[in-house]
């Protein structure tokens, strides 16, 4: 059986991703900073919160798969964050990243922009 790890699993993309790999047959863990006291209301409204393996996690994680050396498939979801405030503009491929939050910068420093 196929596995995979989401981190983030409490966001909408994770929970969206989770209900896919469900539906594909794979075993899914997710992880959050604190899965003991998160609600995952995204995966609950999916329906799926008890497929999920649910726990928290606060590693280098690309470090780790480094180390492993094994075929590892990681996808990395960008956020609108990224960009900050652009007033009314939809932002573009080439809108300058000016995160707000620390969740953003975090999101701009893994995109390497």
């Amino acid at each position: 059986m196929k596995k995979a790890l989401i981190c983030g699993v409490s966001g909408q993309d994770g929970a969206y991703l989770a209900e896919l790999l469900l539906k594909q047959g794979y075993a899914v863990c997710g992880t959050s900073r604190d899965a003991q006291i998160s609600p995952f209301q995204n995966l609950v409204h999916l329906g799926i919160k008890d497929q999920v393996k649910l726990e928290s996690m606060s590693l280098n994680l690309l470090e780790a798969i480094r180390f492993l050396g094994a075929t590892i498939k990681l996808y990395n979801a960008g956020s609108s964050e990224c960009f900050g405030d652009t007033g009314n503009v939809a932002a573009a491929e080439n809108t300058p990243f000016r995160p707000r939050s620390p969740y953003a910068v975090a999101k701009a420093a893994v995109f390497g922009k």
